[in-house]
Order: C-alpha cells, then structure tokens, then sequence
C-alpha cells in the first residue's frame, strides 16, 4: 500500500480526505509548518504528498519551496480552489505539481493519486497475504542466532501479543510493558530496533526516546514509533528528533513488515 502524506489545516476537509483515501493508501496527516512536514517526511517516507490549500488562512510559499528544493522527485497533488490558486500557481510551475480545483470529489483525488503512482485500481495486481509471506521468508528466512532482534514496548498485554504474533516468524522479539522496563533491558539484551507506543502510562514512548538519546549507549538504536491519527499532533516535537519511523494504529502487518525491512536494512 504506497504512502501519502496529507498536508493542510488540521481540520472537517482534510480528515474527509484522510477518511476517504485510507481504505486504498497508508494516509499520514501533517499540518502546513514546513519544519513539521520535513519531520514527518523522513518518518513516514511517503511515495507521494497532498497539499490542501483551503482552510488555510494566508498564503505561505515556503512549502513549494521546500518541496521543489530538497523533493523535487516527490509528486505533490494541490487541492485548491479558483480564487486561490493564482497565488501559488507560480510555484507549481513544474511537473512534480498536479492541480485539483475545488469542487473536486474524493474519488477524483483517489483516482489521480493512482494515476500518479500508476496504482490505477482497475489495473494494479494485488499481492496476497501468502505472495507477501513468501517474500518476507524468502527474505528472513536465517538461522536464529542472526535475526534481527526487536522490542516491542506498549502498556496493553494484547498489543503486544499481537504484534509478537505478526513478527515472531521472522524476527527474534524482546517485549516490554512500560518505558522504565524497555530502558532496563535495552543495554542487555541489545535491541537492533524498538517498536514503541507513543503515548503509555508512566514513562511514555516520548520520554523513553529522550532517555534513549541522552545515553551514548542507546542513542543510536532505530525506533519506530507506534500510535494512532488522532494523536498525531502530539508527536510533532518527537519527530523533530528523527526517529526511524512512524507506523499507524491499527497496524497493518505488511506495511510494518515492509517499514521494518527499511530500517534495518543495514543492521
């Protein structure tokens, strides 16, 4: 399933949006702040970007900039409106920009994000459960003693016996129910990466990665953070510190496949 970032005011139009691609893309909302999209950039890795332009009270460049500059191979659908436009019309002036002109329904965006991506619903192949299985064997399929070796750190019992579930076949899996645990752990048993809820009683995942990054032992090991879109506006100061990822609730097991095999790639 290909990303896509969501760019706009937080707000009815954009979550309409989110609502009604999330069934075909792994949709990400982001506010309009340039610095919060390039956080959020780096940690969703999007294959394309959606740049809402109503409800956003002033025009502001610096998006385009940003986009033209530092993604210049990252399409950008822009969702405006007529008497909009024209002031970010100069901006758009090369191909990685595709214009959408309010009124515009949800299944048009739908319909030009796979245009793009050339994932037109009619005519993309589907990979099945058992294709992926095979792959991600095919893959990781190595003696024990040199499997990657990954914690899981949530506050709920089931959550982690799910995720266990979905990775144990593959990966060797460490669990901790709370921060404090994951941090005493981490130095002995050696993690190569940490799958980690955001939000937790007592130490949160926030305040378990700052631990991690103040400690010259821990800092560098790869976390990918877990945890729902109606708080994503509350990990926008975690992803200014660069973690590896950023994975949605519920979690889509071959997406968290795929995100996993990105970041350790070079573990």
């Amino acid at each position: 399933m290909k990303r896509i970032l969501l760019i706009g005011r937080i707000g009815e139009i954009t979550r309409s949006i989110n609502d009604g691609l999330c069934d075909e893309f792994q949709v990400q909302l982001c506010s309009e702040q340039v610095d919060l999209i390039s956080s959020m950039f780096r940690a969703v890795s999007p294959s394309l970007m959606i740049y809402c332009q109503i409800g956003v009270p002033e025009t502001d460049i610096a998006f385009f900039l940003w986009a033209k500059q530092y993604r210049p191979y990252i399409p950008v659908v822009v969702i405006s409106t007529p008497d909009k436009w024209p002031d970010i019309a100069k901006q758009c002036d090369t191909p990685q920009f595709t214009k959408l002109l309010r009124p515009v329904t949800i299944r048009t965006i739908a319909e030009t994000c796979h245009d793009i991506l050339d994932t037109r619903r009619g005519d993309r192949e589907e990979e099945t459960e058992a294709d992926f299985d095979e792959t991600a064997a095919g893959l990781l399929n190595f003696d024990k003693k040199e499997r990657v070796r990954i914690m899981i750190v949530d506050d709920s019992p089931l959550f982690l016996r799910n995720i266990k579930a979905m990775l144990e076949d593959y990966y060797e899996i460490i669990l901790a129910n709370s921060g404090e645990k994951a941090l005493s752990q981490m130095k002995a048993k050696k993690p190569d990466l940490i799958l980690m809820d955001y939000e937790m009683g007592g130490m949160s995942g926030k305040d378990t990665f700052e631990a991690m990054l103040s400690d010259e032992e821990l800092k560098e090991i790869p976390v990918i953070f877990l945890t729902s879109v109606s708080k994503m506006d509350r990990v926008f100061d975690v992803l200014e510190k660069n973690p590896s990822g950023y994975v949605l609730k519920p979690v889509d097991r071959k997406y968290l496949l795929e995100e996993i095999r990105r970041v350790t790639e070079y573990v």
